[in-house]
């Protein structure tokens, strides 16, 4: 675990899920008053957590077993002035701190990264101390085994260092084995493209399913990792897209598995390659060479998302403000008025 963030740390420092104010913001109201307590942020990564909360805290602790992650940590906190922080190295399972050291507890998006989240949960109930508060963050699955495996099974695949992510009903019965009372849930979403899987698996995993690329009908595909068959199907055109569902609906009835891990929908065929706004009289042969030309473009790119480009971030930072803002969606989202038809 420790190599794998040790190679990653760089890129968690700008990691939009990690440094969402929304959720920080919603961290901190979970914690209660802070104003002279002590509180410690577990697997506190390049410290964002920590980092949030060192304003209102009296001190504020964060451990982390990655010697990279914490110095990364270290140089955020030098460079806002931040007095009231220190950062420690240690192992969830066996924390360095005395019984009750701390008022108040959090842990953001690693409780999937613990190989034993029981014992995790023991060792930071041991360091809290009666009756202080615990405020943990983390992806969480439905409570069906089957999306619940393969969601598990992509996170693992693009990340080797991860466990299991839990259902709703599995973390109610981890904290109650804890002797930890569940106060308060607070559930959000983000909507996140199939790619964020991807953003840092290691190249020797990387694999092309070249058998679901194409311009019409349904394509499908497969794929052996690990010993799991990851089936796949990608839907071109909207009329496609009931027969697959009814091969999911007949499985369900019938209580087999389900013929896909995933599905992907192109409204048009070929995708938006070959969607509105192409002009008029483009074949499907060239529309086959810019879709090479797009695929070769993205094997080239150093930069892969929109939302890890320096200069897309530093708008947002000095004018937008976040993803989704009033001023974002007031500047960037399009009204669409009736318009005459356009003729040939």
């Amino acid at each position: 675990m420790q190599e794998v963030f040790g190679r990653r740390a760089g890129g968690y420092v700008n990691s939009v899920s990690h440094a969402d104010r929304e959720v920080l913001r919603s961290v901190e109201e979970m914690c209660g008053p802070l104003d002279g307590r002590s509180l410690l942020d577990v697997a506190t990564g390049t410290g964002h957590t920590a980092l949030h909360l060192a304003g209102s805290a009296r001190l504020v602790a964060g451990l982390d077993l990655t010697p990279q992650m914490l110095e990364l940590a270290r140089d955020a906190g030098r460079e806002r002035g931040l007095e009231n922080v220190r950062w420690l190295r240690g192992d969830v399972r066996s924390m360095p701190f005395p019984d009750g050291a701390f008022d108040v507890l959090t842990c953001r998006r690693a409780p999937h990264h613990f190989p034993d989240l029981d014992l995790a949960l023991r060792e930071m109930a041991r360091v809290l101390r009666p009756g202080g508060v615990m405020v943990i963050d983390d992806r969480s699955v439905p409570d069906d085994r089957e999306v619940a495996d393969t969601m598990n099974l992509l996170d693992l695949l693009h990340d080797p260092s991860h466990v299991r992510e839990y259902s709703a009903r599995e973390w109610r019965e981890a904290l109650s084995r804890a002797d930890l009372r569940l106060e308060e849930v607070r559930e959000y979403r983000r909507h996140l493209p199939l790619t964020t899987l991807t953003w840092n698996a290691e190249p020797e995993d990387a694999i092309e399913i070249n058998a679901v690329r194409g311009l019409e009908g349904i394509r499908e595909g497969s794929v052996t990792i690990a010993g799991k068959t990851i089936r796949v199907a990608v839907a071109h055109g909207l009329a496609n897209v009931d027969k697959l569902l009814n091969q999911v609906r007949d499985a369900k009835d019938k209580g087999t598995p389900l013929p896909y891990s995933f599905i992907e929908v192109m409204a048009c065929n070929g995708g938006c390659i070959a969607g509105g706004g192409q002009p008029y009289g483009i074949s499907n042969e060239v529309r086959r060479q810019r879709i090479a030309g797009l695929y070769q473009d993205d094997r080239d790119c150093q930069v892969r998302f929109s939302h890890e480009n320096p200069e897309i971030q530093r708008v947002y930072a000095d004018f937008l403000g976040k993803p989704l803002s009033h001023k974002a969606h007031q500047l960037l989202h399009t009204e669409y008025k009736p318009r005459p038809l356009y003729q040939k």
